[in-house]
């Protein structure tokens, strides 16, 4: 009888043993599938987890978010949503990534007062802004990035739209003018037709003292001085059509699209910019006469110094970006400050001065010294 209840407590001590065993085995495998399941449910990209929302913000809609942070301190009692559907109808905002975490956010390329702008620094767990209203600085502040994770993780999507609007702005800014499509095509058929490239079309263009570029939207007249050299060119519905003189009196026409256009020649912007306007200097010529500078608006006088300012080689992004600020010296002549982003990119600091005289006439000055100017342009360049 002792032989057979030693057994048999054996044998429960083991099913219990058998049972406990298993039942942790369970708790095992639920464990380990709840934490699998878990992992999968958080997404993984570089940013920051707010774990909360069960999102993730990247660097750059960190930076959105500080500029958001800006845009409310400067519009006193809208909210984050309100707010956000205001900068998506920003068409020149832009957020730049520069070395070092740092990224620039603004409303608009050049700034001036009532426009919004932060220089963002994203750094370990920090983010450090620099806030400003035009070139104005307004404030400096510190926040954790759990701390803005966790109070814009709700508002992921509007930061996505604002980044994504970014982009588009970059796309868009990056692309080719209607003029400058047009022409890129009167360089392609010469291309094609002379079995020649883009580079030495653009020499022979430069070096031609009879070329001219006509035209304004979408409808332009491109010559180098003969009427077999002559081409009309009109963008229409996405596509660049071209009449071109086979002699002075026979055409053909050739159609292509604007993106093929765009994505072949954008490379070769500058060139084009330079060569419109170059192009276009029988028009200036004619208008600069019926324009008179002794008497200019504020726009027509900051105008003029940018002309002049791309005359001398500055490109289109430079102008953007530079900030033109107007004032009246104490002998009643308009200056004209240029004001440049430093190479920290923080601010912007007076680089350039120019002034419209009493006869009329641009001056440049000295900012060291104010009594110093030598005239740089006698005639309006329009």
């Amino acid at each position: 009888m002792r032989k057979f209840s030693i057994v048999l407590i054996l044998g429960f001590l083991l099913v219990s043993l058998n049972s406990c065993s298993s039942k942790k085995l369970t708790v095992d495998k639920a464990t380990h599938a709840t934490t699998s399941q878990k992992m999968k449910n958080t997404k993984k990209y570089n940013g920051i987890a707010n774990k909360e929302a069960g999102v993730a913000l990247s660097h750059e809609e960190l930076a959105a978010a500080v500029y958001l942070e800006n845009y409310m301190n400067q519009h006193t009692g809208e909210s984050i949503t309100v707010a956000a559907k205001n900068i998506l109808k920003q068409s020149k905002f832009m957020i730049t990534k520069k070395d070092n975490g740092v990224f620039i956010v603004n409303q608009e390329p050049t700034l001036t007062k009532g426009l919004v702008a932060s220089e963002v620094v994203v750094k370990n767990n920090d983010i450090h802004t620099t806030d400003f209203n035009g070139n104005q600085k307004l404030r400096e502040k510190n926040y954790k990035f759990e701390r803005l994770a966790k109070k814009y993780g709700p508002y992921a999507e509007q930061l996505k739209k604002i980044v994504q609007l970014s982009r588009q702005n970059k796309q868009s800014r990056n692309n080719l003018t209607n003029e400058e499509i047009a022409l890129a095509a009167y360089v392609n058929n010469y291309m094609r037709d002379y079995k020649i490239s883009a580079a030495t079309e653009f020499e022979d263009i430069s070096k031609s003292p009879y070329f001219e570029f006509k035209g304004a939207e979408n409808s332009f007249s491109i010559s180098q001085g003969t009427g077999d050299s002559t081409e009309k060119i009109s963008i229409v519905d996405g596509h660049v059509v071209c009449v071109i003189h086979v002699s002075a009196y026979d055409t053909h026409k050739e159609k292509f699209s604007v993106t093929s256009i765009n994505t072949e020649f954008k490379q070769y912007k500058n060139q084009l910019e330079q060569l419109i306007y170059r192009g276009r200097q029988e028009e200036r010529s004619t208008s600069s006469s019926q324009v008179d500078t002794k008497n200019l608006t504020t726009d027509q006088a900051i105008k003029w110094v940018k002309n002049y300012l791309s005359q001398q080689g500055a490109t289109t992004q430079e102008i953007d970006e530079a900030g033109f600020k107007t004032q009246m010296d104490e002998d009643g002549c308009l200056e004209i400050l240029v004001y440049t982003w430093v190479s920290a990119h923080t601010f912007k600091k007076l680089a350039y001065i120019y002034r419209i005289n009493s006869d009329g006439i641009l001056q440049e000055g000295n900012i060291n010294n104010s009594d110093e100017w030598n005239t740089v342009s006698s005639n309006y360049i329009e």
